[in-house]
């Protein structure tokens, strides 16, 4: 079977407030344990509500996105050794998730963290996607 079987969550952030990046840190994991139990409304959800009650805007209700694979496996293998296994190797990934500035995705690959950035143009200041910022 194969399919999108995405879970979407929620999670606010305010950078206004003085606090560490540790602190920061964990605020946000309290926030998404405190949002996964409330699963009677996914975020996607939640999203199309936001929508309906405050009508269409020019803005991103929600403008990032944070997906991560994160020690997922199948039979045993890391998702990217599954999928090899399953269809090949990649010549080329593209995901993209509608209304939103930046989607970036997380996983393990042959032991390495990888990650990638999918960014909408003139949205982050340039550089910032090579790390120059």
């Amino acid at each position: 079977m194969i399919g999108d079987f995405t879970s979407v969550t929620l999670v606010d952030f305010n950078f206004s407030a003085p606090v560490t990046l540790q602190e920061q840190m964990q605020q946000t994991q309290q926030r998404l344990w405190q949002n996964m139990a409330h699963s009677e409304m996914n975020g996607v959800e939640v999203i199309r509500e936001l929508g309906r009650l405050r009508g269409s805007q020019r803005q991103p209700l929600m403008p990032v996105v944070f997906t991560s694979m994160l020690g997922m496996t199948l039979e045993g293998m890391t998702i990217d050794q599954a999928m090899s296994h399953l269809f090949g190797e990649p010549c080329y990934v593209f995901t993209q998730t509608p209304q939103v500035w930046l989607d970036h995705q997380v996983m393990e690959s042959d032991g390495e963290l990888m990650f990638s950035w999918y960014c909408m143009d003139n949205v982050l200041e340039p550089g910032a996607r090579r790390g120059d910022v």
